[in-house]
């Protein structure tokens, strides 16, 4: 699915589903269970040109990433400071830009979907990689901290940062260093732009649901497996656990983000997006929790999965939350582009971990 704005759709009849973009047309069909991209009829901006948008999109992202270290780095660049300084910008290197960036690219290309082209200025695709960036940074302060309370030894292929030498608990203020560069950012950025407040309340209030959704994931299994209550272990309690530790951060964080630089703020909007959103956090989180992190509870869980031949019942379940999502797509999102959510669920439909 090419990430591009929606005029309107149309039933062609049934199963099939007719989106005009900016691009040019898209038949959809329902194949089973889910909906796939048949037919393509690109007008002289087409997915070739839309896919090269793309590839520009990640390096201006990745080229902006050293701009931003300096700028929320500088102030400390004192002779008084310069430990501080050394320090905090080796926290940023490390923690920072090295995963996969898909929830901050994600705010970027939302953003391109919610703009007719001929509006879109550097200044706010510049704007939208900022926000992207402090996406990104809050992902980071989350996962500092989780991997020091969850006793974690890598992280990306790497070493926690807590386990590095000489941190140890000094992750601790690392991690509330990290957070606080996203608001030394937004301040900068968008102080005297109109939607300066929605945003601040948008990242401190999702920041408050992730806190509560890691309170619960912690309180649920305890690190003394003694005392671990099993009772807890329901599927009410997962769900509520994703949708507040994982889905709004991740999910409906840069989407929301990418509404409000479009100027779109009215609460049924986002009240949609939101609702979408929060079930693919649902689904992603599925595809990949066993409980446990360690090697041997995986493998345990694994050898489990294939002996009560649970594949099947997964796969079922799978093109049953997808047809969900395209419904939900479908027949609830009337006033914003499909094609940013429908572009979400193929990502994350039968992925690849």
């Amino acid at each position: 699915m090419y990430t591009m704005f929606t005029f309107g759709s149309k039933l062609l009849s049934e199963g099939l589903i007719l989106f005009r973009t900016f691009t040019g047309l898209q038949i959809l069909s329902r194949n089973r269970s889910s909906y796939q991209c048949v037919i393509s009829l690109a007008m002289s901006d087409g997915p070739e040109k839309k896919r090269l948008c793309v590839h520009e999109d990640i390096a201006k992202f990745d080229s902006l990433f050293p701009e931003l270290l300096t700028e929320v780095t500088s102030a400390f660049n004192t002779a008084d400071t310069r430990d501080a300084f050394d320090w905090f910008q080796e926290v940023l290197r490390y923690n920072v830009p090295h995963g996969k960036k898909n929830r901050g690219l994600a705010t970027v290309q939302s953003y391109r979907s919610l703009v007719k082209p001929d509006s879109l200025t550097e200044e706010d695709l510049k704007i939208a990689m900022v926000l992207g960036w402090c996406v990104e940074l809050l992902q980071a302060f989350f996962l500092v901290a989780d991997d020091i309370m969850d006793s974690s030894t890598t992280r990306r292929g790497q070493p926690c940062w807590y386990k590095m030498k000489n941190v140890g608990m000094i992750a601790i203020n690392d991690s509330f260093y990290i957070e606080s560069c996203i608001y030394i950012l937004l301040k900068k950025y968008l102080r005297n732009k109109p939607y300066y407040a929605d945003i601040l309340d948008l990242f401190h209030e999702t920041t408050f649901k992730t806190i509560h959704g890691q309170c619960l994931d912690i309180v649920t299994a305890s690190s003394d497996e003694k005392q671990t209550d099993l009772s807890k272990f329901t599927m009410g309690r997962f769900t509520t656990t994703v949708k507040y530790k994982t889905a709004y951060y991740s999910f409906h964080l840069p989407v929301a983000l990418a509404l409000f630089l479009a100027g779109i703020g009215d609460k049924e909007s986002h009240a949609v997006s939101e609702k979408i959103l929060l079930e693919m956090g649902h689904f992603f989180q599925v595809q990949e929790h066993y409980g446990k992190a360690d090697a041997d509870s995986i493998h345990i869980v694994k050898s489990l999965y294939s002996k009560l031949n649970l594949k099947q019942t997964y796969v079922e379940y799978e093109e049953e939350s997808y047809e969900k999502l395209c419904r939900i797509i479908e027949e609830e999102c009337t006033s914003l582009p499909k094609d940013i959510f429908f572009s979400f669920a193929q990502k994350i439909y039968k992925r690849e971990k």
